[in-house]
């Protein structure tokens, strides 16, 4: 959670008797920071309708700003209510982590299980706070731009593009114009990954595969600049994916940050606020 945000609030709920028809609430709550007392909760309530038939389940995500005013939110209260307004049960949420200012949040939607211990030993350049990890997926990869600001980067990384609606693709394209840091990891299985992008999501055209020339350096993943020059190339050439830069419009700028030859191997597009990045490894 990140304090000032829309956070996604989800719910389930089992239905045990008859066909029920109702709705669920979600407000915000403040309390005790020691204990999960609820001290104050939020005016503001956010619903969504429920019909479930006799031992059904159903699963919503309700989108509501981690907010309470002058108070300090603890967490979220989600109220289900039948048809006659009657409160059937009352559920809050566990106090969580919360994303402090100066962190960096950082969403990943990959198919590689090791990808969160690689991140953790990544030091960021002035890195003022803690680097936090969330893994993503088709169910948790938010729709609205409003929510996916809580993320400052989204890495994709060997993971089926295909598989996002258009309104998440939507969404990341104004994610990105705002400010927000995609980047894209191509490699062996860059068509997985890179194929499905809409052309605004991808800064440049995909050529193919080809082998990382020996003896290049590469930057390596703890962020120390003091190892000897030789500890950054990768005892085997790596396979990576070479690609063309797009022409450029009026209101982006895309430039090569590694070349080999005529191709590009990585590179950065600006399109807005935000950033597109392309890592070919």
């Amino acid at each position: 959670m990140r304090s000032g945000y829309w956070t996604p609030v989800r719910v389930t709920i089992d239905n045990k008797g008859p066909a029920f028809t109702g709705k669920v609430s979600v407000r915000t709550f403040s309390g005790s920071i020691r204990q999960q007392s609820i001290d104050a909760i939020s005016p503001w309530s956010f619903e969504e309708p429920v019909t479930l038939a006799q031992g059904a389940q159903k699963r919503l995500t309700i989108n509501a700003p981690h907010y309470a005013g002058n108070l300090i939110t603890r967490g979220f209260l989600a109220t289900l209510s039948n048809s006659q307004g009657q409160i059937i049960s009352t559920k809050s949420t566990r106090q969580g982590y919360e994303v402090q200012p100066g962190d960096t949040l950082v969403g990943i939607l990959s198919d590689h299980d090791n990808l969160e211990a690689q991140l953790s030993k990544l030091t960021l350049v002035n890195q003022a706070g803690s680097l936090n990890v969330s893994r993503l997926d088709i169910q948790t990869l938010p729709t609205l731009e409003t929510v996916m600001e809580n993320f400052d980067v989204l890495i994709l990384d060997n993971f089926a593009t295909d598989t996002l609606s258009a309104r998440q693709f939507t969404m990341l394209e104004t994610w990105v114009n705002r400010g927000g840091i995609l980047i894209e990891v191509g490699g062996l299985n860059w068509q997985r990954t890179l194929q499905p992008l809409p052309k605004s999501l991808l800064p440049v055209t995909m050529q193919g595969l080809n082998v990382l020339p020996e003896q290049t350096h590469l930057l390596s993943f703890n962020g120390n600049t003091m190892q000897p020059a030789t500890k950054d190339i990768p005892p085997v050439a790596p396979a990576i994916s070479t690609a063309s830069i797009h022409q450029q419009s009026t209101f982006s700028t895309i430039q090569t940050v590694v070349s080999m030859k005529k191709h590009s191997t990585a590179c950065s597009g600006t399109p807005g606020c935000g950033h597109r990045v392309l890592c070919s490894i």
